[in-house]
């Protein structure tokens, strides 16, 4: 399964999970936000996009197709992050969260 985090755009990092950890050299793979939007725009059935920012902020302006997720309610409850095993999950926040 392949998870994308994402500082709104500050960094994108791609951490890739894996049933054994140590075969990754490293957790995570830094992209840009270029690289993000040929993501988007590949339009990969996998790719879910999340924005962790508060509803508020999400609902000022957010990534088109974004599904919103406060980080403090993913705290919570980590079961809201039920998606396929395929799901390549791309965060992003303000960068205070």
């Amino acid at each position: 399964m392949r998870r994308i985090i994402a500082g709104m755009l500050m960094l994108l990092a791609v951490i890739t999970l894996t049933a054994a950890p140590s075969d990754a050299a490293e957790p995570f793979t830094v992209v840009s936000a270029v690289e993000l939007k040929a993501m988007i725009d590949g339009k990969d059935p996998a790719l879910v996009v999340i924005d962790s920012r508060s509803r508020e902020e999400f609902d000022a302006a957010h990534i088109s197709g974004a599904v919103s997720l406060p980080y403090q309610e993913l705290a919570a409850d980590r079961s809201l992050l039920d998606f396929p095993a395929n799901a390549k999950l791309v965060f992003y926040c303000s960068g205070s969260t």
